[in-house]
């Protein structure tokens, strides 16, 4: 899986037990500063293994 959208950010919202809080990442969305693949003119397309 690659994915399609990327957002740098200099620091995660936290938990106070350090892990990663989700939710706010989630109800942010794409921001104006989140990197678009599709619209960088990047395209992926699946391949079949045998």
């Amino acid at each position: 899986m690659i994915p399609r959208y990327i957002r740098v950010m200099d620091e995660l919202p936290k938990t106070p037990t350090i892990k990663i809080q989700k939710g706010p990442l989630r109800l942010a969305g794409i921001t104006a500063d989140t990197w678009d693949r599709e619209e960088a003119g990047i395209k992926i397309r699946a391949e079949r293994l045998l």
